[in-house]
């Protein structure tokens, strides 16, 4: 439940009106005299709250490329000029994308100025993007950066492709049998 408190004087327009607090009710005591105390935290609060915890997964839970990922995404990417763009603007090609193997670029991202789109497939010279970019036409200049399957030494992994091993965060070692739902045997 949410509280929303407002300060103002008897008198006064709603204009004077003013928002005092605003916040969670956490609780509620009733006193004796069939009073109510709510206990309440401000809307602050939230921001102390840490926010998408790890799990406890086989895939790494970092992102690529972040702080605790460290890996240098301009030691992983190609620059290429498109030569074709596709009516839809969802598969581009260029070139230079061919210098990778398949699959390189898959989970990974295009980056054109201040818009990014992430890479859905990459075979030969062709990406598909998950969302058309505005604007782009063949000539444009386009760079591309490798994407990570988020497994230790997968084809695509950390420690595989990107010699990041120190930092995978994800559980690649956690058994597949489950002997809650399938037993001991």
């Amino acid at each position: 439940m949410f509280l929303t408190i407002y300060r103002g004087h008897d008198g006064e327009g709603e204009g004077q009106v003013v928002t005092n607090f605003t916040g969670r009710v956490l609780g509620c005591q009733f006193t004796t005299d069939d009073k109510g105390e709510l206990d309440c935290a401000p809307e602050q609060e939230l921001l102390k709250r840490q926010i998408a915890t790890p799990v406890f997964q086989k895939p790494c839970n970092r992102i690529l490329y972040d702080a605790g990922c460290t890996v240098n995404r301009f030691a992983f990417s190609v620059t290429g000029v498109l030569a074709s763009v596709s009516a839809d603007g969802i598969t581009i090609a260029a070139p230079e994308f061919a210098d990778k193997p398949d699959g390189w670029f898959n989970t990974g991202f295009i980056e054109v100025g201040d818009q990014l789109r992430m890479i859905v497939s990459h075979v030969g010279d062709t990406l598909t993007l998950m969302n058309a970019l505005n604007g782009l036409a063949p000539g444009a200049s386009v760079a591309a950066f490798a994407g990570c399957d988020r497994t230790y030494g997968g084809t695509n992994g950390c420690a595989t492709k990107f010699d990041n091993g120190v930092n995978f965060f994800g559980y690649e070692w956690i058994p597949t049998k489950n002997p809650f739902s399938s037993g001991v045997n």
